[in-house]
């Protein structure tokens, strides 16, 4: 499997570009947030949902009905949710080069089918083809996103929020500390601020044969900071900051201590300058070429 995984993420390395780590997320911490997560939530439409229905005027049957069947919609996908984890986990490659920290999500089994359908450079070239890309991510679009986010709340506020003040009471209050708490432990254990730096990494899409192939990156000179998040067997959260780029997270990522270790070294003497002196590559993944047309810079 490793080898697999070192072959996948080679796929986006320029000439001469090196790895020096590479890993997985733990499964197993995603799995646990995201299942501590939904039940939190299931609990406060569970709370909310009595609230209602003690307010509720005449027959109650049907609101009960619709609540019931709301939560076990809202069960339902959060079990799928918790399912599909493990699987996007065997997806995602993370990895350090001599020039970039890096980020690659190949959709379910996509490298294996990859490296048993191209032998060639040829058959390699014929299929890998640029799909979507995306520019360095920018304060302009970080600011618009976050107006969209405010007038989301404040639609959500004027259609709702007057009928929760009417109808306060213990369930209510309840659900939304909840609610509250889960969204303010989603925006701090993810460095989710309200800054330019800490918007999404920019990245780009690309189709291998019949497989899509997701790669975002910040190269190692353009880091500004680096932050790490608890330790747990040897995986941790790892946030990559970029002034022009953004962040770069790495969630769960195994054996983060010695990414950091190697991060904090990008900046001694001859560390990601490993193609110096050699000729000019073409950027995969980050320029403004296509897959295709840097497909030599590969090999």
């Amino acid at each position: 499997m490793q080898q697999e995984l070192r072959q996948t993420a080679e796929l986006e390395l320029d000439r001469n570009e090196k790895i020096l780590w590479l890993a997985q997320p733990d499964a197993n911490i995603l799995v646990k947030k995201v299942l501590a997560a939904w039940i939190l939530l299931l609990t406060a439409l569970f709370l909310e949902s009595i609230s209602l229905i003690q307010h509720a005027q005449g027959d109650q049957s049907e609101l009960l009905m619709t609540r019931v069947v709301a939560m076990a919609l809202f069960a339902f996908v959060g079990a799928g949710m918790v399912m599909f984890v493990p699987t996007m986990s065997q997806s995602t490659i993370f990895a350090i080069t001599d020039k970039r920290v890096l980020k690659l999500i190949v959709n379910s089994f996509g490298h294996k089918i990859l490296f048993r359908s191209q032998s060639s450079s040829n058959a390699r070239e014929a299929t890998m083809k640029s799909v979507v890309h995306q520019k360095d991510s920018t304060e302009k679009t970080f600011w618009f996103n976050f107006g969209a986010y405010m007038f989301s709340f404040l639609m959500w506020a004027t259609l709702f929020l007057p009928t929760m003040i009417t109808n306060f009471d213990a369930y209510i209050a309840a659900a939304t500390l909840i609610i509250v708490g889960v969204l303010t432990a989603y925006a701090i254990m993810g460095k989710h601020k309200a800054a330019p730096t800490h918007r999404h990494a920019s990245g780009t899409l690309y189709s291998i044969g019949q497989e899509l192939m997701y790669v975002e990156a910040i190269p190692l000179k353009e880091i500004s900071s680096i932050q790490s998040g608890s330790n747990r067997s040897g995986a941790a959260d790892l946030f990559i900051f970029s002034e022009k780029r953004g962040c770069l997270r790495l969630a769960a990522a195994c054996d983060a201590a010695t990414a950091v270790n190697l991060l904090e070294k990008r900046n001694q003497a001859d560390f990601g300058n490993a193609a110096s002196g050699s000729k000019e590559t073409k950027r995969v993944g980050t320029a403004t070429v296509s897959k295709l047309d840097a497909i030599e810079g590969i090999d």
